[in-house]
């Protein structure tokens, strides 16, 4: 299912050092369950059950065309997996040429020579991925405009879903997976009280700041971060509910206070899913 695997400057599958046998735990993310018993009852309740963290692994093997070769290899892939780098990006093309990654961080490498090899050795690569859903390489961006009327338009519920961006100040952001995903925003001043609304799920974000020509400020759904253009945290503006992307068309608006035709808002998603 696995055609190529990057991790940093190496690649995997595509030339005569580097191999994927096997992976485990890119299938499903793991889910995390809080619940609770009642006392002096039959049942309990469950609060929620919601994904964690994911664990995943890979398994396969390096190859030297001499002992030399192979040392050299086998440091370069430690190398590229030191754990001091923090978060890295692992990017897997799957064999029907979607393009999806996960960022994760190195847990362990099991990497042994095996008794009578002296130039090939298989690996074991532990990940842990907080986000765990894995996500298209290609970032959806679209800069959209308030509408003329001040605070912008509804479509009517008969537009069709199919658009990726609209106008009226609002963005049809397409999620071409099956798992959440959080967007990111940057508000464009001159802007008053600018907001950007998920009519799809019915929630809306708003700052209550004046921007000027040439401030902004970036909003970050998963990290849930209000920064603005001198990197100063903002998190004092903000109003109303964190919203995530649902699978299928989102409807994105964006609104202010005041119409301004230089005010802008760009936004950016990707395809998200739960697993290969």
């Amino acid at each position: 299912m696995i055609k190529k695997l990057q991790i940093g400057s190496l690649s995997f599958q595509d030339n005569s050092t580097y191999f994927i046998q096997s992976f485990k735990g890119l299938e499903m993310p793991q889910t995390r369950i809080v619940q609770y018993n009642l006392a002096g009852e039959h049942f309990g309740y469950f609060v929620n059950a919601l994904y964690g963290i994911r664990k995943f692994s890979f398994q396969g093997w390096v190859i030297g065309s001499s002992v030399a070769d192979f040392i050299s290899k086998r440091e370069a892939l430690e190398s590229a997996l030191n754990v001091l780098q923090n978060e890295q990006t692992v990017k897997i093309t799957l064999v029907n040429e979607k393009h999806i990654q996960i960022d994760a961080v190195l847990e362990a490498i099991d990497f042994g020579l095996p008794e009578g090899s002296v130039a090939a050795a298989p690996f074991n690569i532990q990940f842990s991925a907080s986000f765990p859903f894995l996500v298209s390489q290609n970032e959806y961006s679209n800069d959209v405009g308030l509408s003329s009327g001040g605070g912008g338009k509804v479509p009517p519920d008969t537009m069709p879903t199919g658009l990726a961006s609209g106008t009226n100040g609002v963005v049809y952001a397409v999620n071409n997976g099956n798992a959440i995903y959080y967007p990111t925003t940057r508000f464009l001043g001159p802007a008053t009280n600018p907001a950007v609304r998920n009519n799809t799920l019915g929630k809306e974000i708003r700052l209550t700041i004046a921007l000027a020509l040439g401030e902004y400020i970036d909003v970050s759904f998963r990290r849930k971060t209000v920064v603005d253009n001198l990197g100063r945290n903002r998190y004092d503006t903000k109003e109303g509910d964190w919203w995530y992307l649902q699978s299928g068309t989102n409807e994105v608006q964006f609104t202010a206070d005041v119409y301004n035709a230089q005010s802008s808002l760009n936004f950016k998603w990707r395809d998200s899913y739960l697993g290969i």
